[in-house]
């Protein structure tokens, strides 16, 4: 089994690290010009130059493996910066840093094809639910509450079952369980 998994489960990443939208007030022709920087963002050259930048001034390149320079530090090019913007698909985005070495890139590509083998994905991914949007970041935080409290020892333990039990009563997260099933059925039927 690969290094991270429990009781045998092994998390599928979902392919995507978050979303960007558009207000409907943006006029059509400037989200067309928004969505093509975008798409130059998703490309091999627009992912290159937000994550490392000008290949020769920013950075060098040796068999695949980009190494940043001085300039690239005082310039403040980084992955995380409007890497975190602009970036394309990779899987395996998470096996590189910039200056790392060949032996190490190639062990960590390893390990993210080994899990490939085993991962299940997240059937929660892509289904929609309007009472979630709504109101599930406050039912989120009040749980997150719950939980930091109990791991605290500022209430016992019984008030998280407490806490559990009122949630399969309560009316919002009812519709949000409601909508998602339904989500989640209508993905199924094709």
């Amino acid at each position: 089994l690969p290094l991270v998994s429990l009781n045998g489960y092994v998390n599928k990443d979902s392919g995507f690290f978050g979303m960007f939208a558009i207000p409907k007030t943006v006029p059509e022709e400037k989200m067309k010009r928004l969505l093509e920087l975008m798409d130059y963002g998703a490309s091999d050259e627009g992912s290159d130059l937000a994550s490392f930048g000008i290949k020769g001034t920013h950075y060098t390149e040796e068999n695949g493996v980009k190494t940043v320079t001085e300039q690239a530090k005082k310039d403040i090019v980084a992955q995380q910066a409007l890497g975190q913007v602009f970036i394309k698909y990779d899987k395996y985005l998470r096996a590189y840093r910039s200056g790392m070495p060949n032996d190490m890139l190639e062990r960590n590509k390893k390990i993210i094809d080994e899990r490939e083998k085993v991962s299940v994905p997240d059937p929660s991914t892509g289904l929609y639910s309007e009472t979630n949007v709504t109101a599930g970041t406050e039912l989120r935080k009040k749980i997150q509450d719950t939980k930091t409290k109990v791991i605290l020892g500022k209430v016992p333990m019984s008030d998280w079952d407490d806490y559990v039990n009122k949630l399969k009563s309560d009316p919002d997260m009812l519709k949000i369980t409601e909508e998602i099933n339904a989500s989640y059925a209508k993905r199924q039927e094709g």
